[in-house]
């Protein structure tokens, strides 16, 4: 065996069959001990033995010109078909990839090697369903192996089709992977339905290559008959197939895809029955098609029935489960459990240890330190080998990790990442456990190192990483540089050396070409500690590098920022100086200013002339400006690029607020946070008395003026407790840190909204109680001095909250009406209209399409068919026909929809978006009218149904009539089932706007029922407008009547605690829905989706009087009947219910039912 690239090759003499059952037996050695792949990369290569040495096996290699044409059979199913064969026979440039194939074609020649041939089958398809993970599978960029040898076998006798079925996985990728279904298909083709073929279905364990046997994707055009229908037509096979299927699965469980699912969850005899005939599970689009699907006649019953009788006599009979996990699968189902207990990590680590020679000795070295002469007698080891066979967990975890790793440097590299977690459970989680007896967090932190010590010996490498160091010593300062380098490196560095290189750590932190990381307190803490004991550093002369970046130049700002506040001025401060006068700082901020900003004199949207990017270049970066600041700002706020959300590929909204537009300048780019470096150089240079500060403080007022609430986050966090949030251990701390950046030049007002986004999501709840307290002082008559005071805060606050988001705003809003009710929607008219646009955004994203709108106008003399399916009528042109360009949906105008009369046997079409391509007539929708209509009039309605705008703007104006009260229901509702989608999109466009259920306890009770009324009946989604937000109501009363303190009321409304007050709220909420008349199926379906909550029970017996019952149960789908049998057997009528239930279509109810009255 000799390597060559990575590959393993394997020998053999094609004329002889000694030498190939030699070459079978090597393979399946490669098989069992899982290394014929590794990363997605097939490692074995079969090449030919001749006296003149190793040369690739070629197709001239077979005896006959049959087996050729066998293997020729196989190879053109690949997804690559004919291209990767060779034209000559005798050619030696045979894929490497092929040579699996060919060794099998050589075998098969020979008779007696059929049990050799037939082991290593099974060999393959045993590793195929011990990892279930196509990845396992891949020979290279295009291909898997093993599939074209056992097509082979199957061909030469159809009884091993089980073989290849097998093989098809579960977990098969079949985005990448699906087009070697052909192979099955193939075999479907030559041999029909068969027996031996039924087996192959009934062994195959991926749903949808079960189904692919008969029916390729739409593309591929391709279709047999199904299974179903052959048994329909050969009942006699029927009943061999259900005896079949009993006998396979009492051997061998059906595999599952993933070992997510539940086990009790599944029904493989189900499974088996559904993918007889086409469209299966995978592409119902709800549970009332996955119904009527089951519902169908099968044989002499419903589908449904045959498979469900089936389950339970095969359940009957069976040992255990009827489902299983792939061995992979069950590993990671036991590695995810023991990954939840605290430690998880250490184990790993330890079962690596203890599998060395002098592990016991080494643990004890990692628990106290003692006999440190075991680490100089620790030789490097091949970590992925010696984990495989000894500390299989570790192994796992290495693998997880390294999917494409295969050497010690590889794991050096990966390590910090590796060992994360145990960092977190020694440093930070207080390790209590048996590995390690009870110490203080200093002494987990030398046992953490003594860790690494054994690590860096084991992997033999010259050093740990730069990666390693920084979490070590800048961010955990559990170990100096000097005693690191000495530890955990060969390298042979003196002090000065040392130095340097520290340097270029903590200069690789603000490198704009290498680190993603974000500015915060401890990486501040960490810069001015470093360049305070080595402070002839800090002069950027000393930096060694070709060029300084902006986040050089922002370490510069902070440094002389520094200088500043501790009035030092030397040499060092001087060269920070000069630098920093330098012309670069001032085009490297305006570079980041612009950022994601087009600059073009052909604009296409927003952006700036290249004479307007002169203009604010010159205006930033030089010393007498042409422009004034408010000329500058303006052209600023109409050329920045923005962040916007997009929905449906062209409706843009704000990522805020209306108030607040988000600028891409304020955005991380590709992951990276450079902007932070704008703000706070410009923040900590516009403070200094030097005419660099003059510079900086017109970035600092742009930045203020043009985003002020995030500038001042930006600022802020580098005084954060928190990496990532904003948070102060101490008030002090926060107040230091907000007056200072108010004192810079951001308005009381932004910083008050910003305290009440800061206060609640920190829970400081009684600080939140302060801010509801001071804007309610904004409608006081008090004429004291203190009283003007805080009635112009309360004043700024609401300025402020128009400029955080929207969410937050609405949330602030409901809360002061809680804690003061006089503070009402209806008496706020700049809230009233913020509602009011929530309602637009909702109707905009909900609006039907034009043809939509007119089908629900003329239905049922209208219809409208998918292009791709005509009902199998031709399309001809009619003589009236009309190109309008408006004809395609609202969403895109490649998204074309023809107009057609309905003629009978064909379509005639009259309308189309663009003149006809020769004969070629397609469109993605057809509308389709019946023979006799006044086409006159059809085209003067949809002259007014094609502007979009006027649908939204009416449902939009109709819906504040009837919020008014000055439109009546009806005529609402008949508006919505013409106009609006039932899929209505009542959240907010984005993750920070509000939808109109924010607003829900805002509005008073007359305008609530009507929209609930409007939005719920119209389409059960609109229950979402009380989605998260039912207890609020609860709470709010109990605040209201006493029962509940302002503070109690604020931490229970939090997301963690929210819904334990359901059960509390539920019972009122739904008295409301059936009072303001919500239709009792909608209610009903909600009662089934909470059936968990005891209020929906009770509320049942109002939904289902007998004499209206089985009308509004065949409301729901069969899940949620199920869901509601426990609860109807609670209720007075419960068996007269659970009676309609016991005759329901579905068995899956019936079956519900039966076990609730045994």
């Amino acid at each position: 065996m000799l390597q060559s690239d990575n590959r393993n090759t394997l020998s053999l003499d094609p004329q002889n069959p000694q030498s190939i059952a030699q070459a079978l037996a090597q393979y399946r050695l490669h098989l069992d001990n899982d290394s014929v792949s590794r990363n997605g990369q097939y490692l074995l290569e079969f090449v030919a033995q001749t006296p003149e040495g190793q040369r690739p096996l070629r197709l001239s290699d077979l005896a006959g010109a049959p087996q050729q044409a066998l293997l020729r059979d196989a190879l053109i199913l690949h997804p690559d078909g004919e291209e990767h064969i060779p034209e000559d026979p005798a050619a030696d440039n045979l894929a490497y990839g092929l040579s699996e194939p060919l060794l099998f074609a050589l075998a098969l020649q020979y008779p007696p090697l059929l049990a050799d041939v037939l082991a290593t089958a099974r060999a393959i398809v045993a590793y195929a369903r011990r990892h279930n993970d196509t990845w396992a599978l891949w020979l290279d960029d295009t291909g898997v192996f093993g599939v074209e040898a056992l097509y082979m076998l199957a061909r030469t006798d159809s009884q091993y089709a089980t073989l290849l079925a097998q093989y098809f996985i579960p977990n098969w990728d079949h985005d990448h992977a699906d087009a070697y279904s052909a192979f099955l298909a193939d075999l479907v083709a030559r041999h029909g339905w068969q027996r031996d073929i039924i087996q192959a279905y009934l062994w195959c364990d991926s749903d949808l290559q079960r189904l692919r046997m008969y029916e390729g994707e739409w593309q591929q055009g391709w279709r047999h008959t199904s299974l179903a229908e052959h048994l329909q037509s050969h009942p006699e096979d029927y009943h061999w197939f259900k005896d079949a299927l009993a006998r396979r699965l009492l051997s061998q469980p059906k595999m599952l895809e993933s070992h997510h699912q539940d086990l009790e969850d599944c029904n493989p005899v189900l499974d088996f029955f559904i993918t007889l005939q086409p469209c299966g599970d995978y592409l119902w689009d709800d549970d009332f098609d996955r119904d009527a699907f089951l519902g169908q006649p099968f044989m002499e019953d419903r589908l449904e029935d045959e498979a469900m009788d089936l389950h339970q006599a095969i359940a009957a009979q069976a040992q255990g489960p009827l489902v299983c996990y792939s061995h992979r699968d069950g590993q990671r189902l036991a590695d995810e459990e023991a990954r939840d207990d605290p430690g998880h990590d250490l184990v790993l680590v330890h079962q690596l240890i203890a599998s060395l020679a002098t592990g016991q000795a080494l643990w004890q070295y990692v628990v106290d330190g003692s006999q440190p002469q075991q680490l100089t007698e620790l030789e490097a080891l091949d970590l992925f080998a010696h984990s495989k066979g000894k500390a299989p967990a570790f192994y796992r975890a290495l693998t997880d990790y390294l999917p494409y790793g295969d050497n010690n440097s590889d794991i050096n590299n990966e390590l910090p990442f590796m060992l994360g977690d145990l960092e977190m459970a020694l440093l930070e989680d207080g390790y209590e456990g048996e590995l390690l007896p009870p110490g203080s967090t200093q002494e987990r932190g030398q046992q953490l190192l003594r860790i690494l010590d054994i690590l860096y010996r084991l992997l033999g490498v010259e050093s740990l990483t730069d990666y390693q160091r920084e979490k070590l010593v800048l961010d955990r300062a559990l170990i100096s540089l000097e005693d690191f380098v000495g530890r955990y490196s060969r390298l042979d560095l003196d002090a000065d050396a040392l130095a340097r290189q520290a340097l270029a750590v903590q200069l690789s932190q603000v490198d704009d070409q290498h680190t993603n990381d974000m500015f915060n307190k401890p990486l501040l803490d960490s810069l001015k500690d470093f360049f305070g004991r080595h402070r002839a550093l800090a002069d950027p002369r000393q930096w060694a590098l070709d060029a300084f970046g902006p986040g050089h130049y922002c370490l510069m700002a902070f440094l002389l920022f520094d200088d500043w506040q501790q009035q030092r001025g030397d040499q060092v401060t001087q060269a920070l100086i000069g630098q920093l006068s330098e012309p670069a700082l001032g085009q490297h901020l305006f570079a980041l200013l612009m950022q994601g900003t087009q600059v073009s004199d052909d604009l296409k949207g927003r952006g700036f002339t290249l004479e307007q990017h002169r203009q604010l270049q010159q205006f930033f970066c030089e010393a007498a400006p042409a422009l004034t600041f408010d000329q500058a700002l303006a052209l600023l706020r109409q050329g920045l690029q923005r962040k916007e959300t997009i929905r449906q590929s062209s409706l843009y909204f704000p990522t805020f607020s209306e108030h607040q537009p988000c600028y891409e300048a304020l955005q991380s780019l590709r992951g990276r946070h450079h902007y932070q470096w704008l703000v706070l150089a410009a923040f900590w240079l516009q403070q200094l008395p030097l005419p660099v500060g003059q510079q900086a403080k017109r970035f600092w007022q742009a930045l203020v003026k043009l985003a002020p609430v995030r500038t001042l986050r930006l600022v802020a966090q580098m005084d954060s407790t928190d990496t990532y949030s904003v948070e102060f251990d101490e008030p002090l701390a926060a107040i230091d840190c907000l007056d200072s950046i108010e004192k810079a030049g951001v308005d009381q007002a932004y910083r008050l909204a910003f305290e009440v986004q800061l206060y609640f999501n920190n829970r400081q709840y009684r600080d939140y109680l302060n801010s509801l307290e001071l804007y309610a002082e904004i409608d006081s008559t008090a004429t004291g001095m203190f009283a003007q005071v805080d009635r112009n805060k309360a004043k700024a606050l609401r300025q402020g909250l128009d400029y955080i988001s929207e969410y937050h705003k609405v949330r602030f809003y409901r809360h002061l009406e809680v804690c003061h009710p006089r503070f009402t929607l209806a008496g706020d008219p700049a809230l009233e209209q913020d509602f009011a646009l929530s309602l637009k955004r909702m109707l905009t994203l909900s609006i039907l399409s034009w043809e939509q709108a007119l089908l629900a106008e003329q239905a049922p003399q209208c219809r409208l068919l998918d292009g791709d399916d005509l009902e199998g009528k031709a399309l001809t042109l009619s003589e009236q026909l009309q190109i309008e360009p408006r004809l395609h949906q609202d969403y895109g105008d490649w998204l074309t929809v023809l107009l057609a009369l309905d003629k009978g046997d064909h379509l005639e079409v009259f309308g189309l978006s663009e003149p006809p391509k020769g004969d070629r007539l397609r469109g993605h929708q057809v509308l389709v009218f019946d023979a006799d209509l006044d086409q006159a009039a059809l085209w003067q309605k949809l002259n007014a149904l094609f502007d979009k705008d006027a649908r939204i703007d009416a449902a939009y104006q109709h819906t504040l009539a009837y919020l008014a009260g000055d439109l009546p229901y009806q005529a609402i509702a008949s508006h919505y089932q013409h106009r609006v989608h039932r899929h209505l999109e009542i959240s907010g466009p984005g993750h920070f706007l509000a939808g109109p259920g924010d607003y829900i306890w805002l509005l008073d009770q007359e305008r609530r029922a009507r929209l609930a009324k409007l939005l719920i009946n119209h389409s059960y989604r609109g229950f979402k407008l009380f989605e998260g937000r039912l207890a609020d109501c609860y709470l709010g009363e109990q605040v209201a009547s006493g029962d509940m303190d302002m503070e109690t009321y604020l931490e229970q409304c939090s997301d963690h605690y929210i819904d334990d007050h359901l059960d509390d709220a539920l019972p009122g909420f739904l008295a409301w829905l059936d009072e303001i008349g919500i239709v009792a199926e909608h209610q009903l379906l909600f009662c089934a989706k909470h059936a968990e909550y005891e209020g929906c029970a009770a509320h049942l017996a109002l939904l289902l009087p007998l004499d209206l019952a089985q009308q509004r149960l065949a409301f729901l789908n069969a899940k949620h009947k199920t869901a509601l049998v426990p609860l109807l057997s609670q209720l007075p009528q419960g068996q007269q219910l659970l009676a309609l239930l016991a005759a329901d279509e579905s068995r899956q109810v019936r079956d519900a039912v039966a076990a609730q009255r045994a």
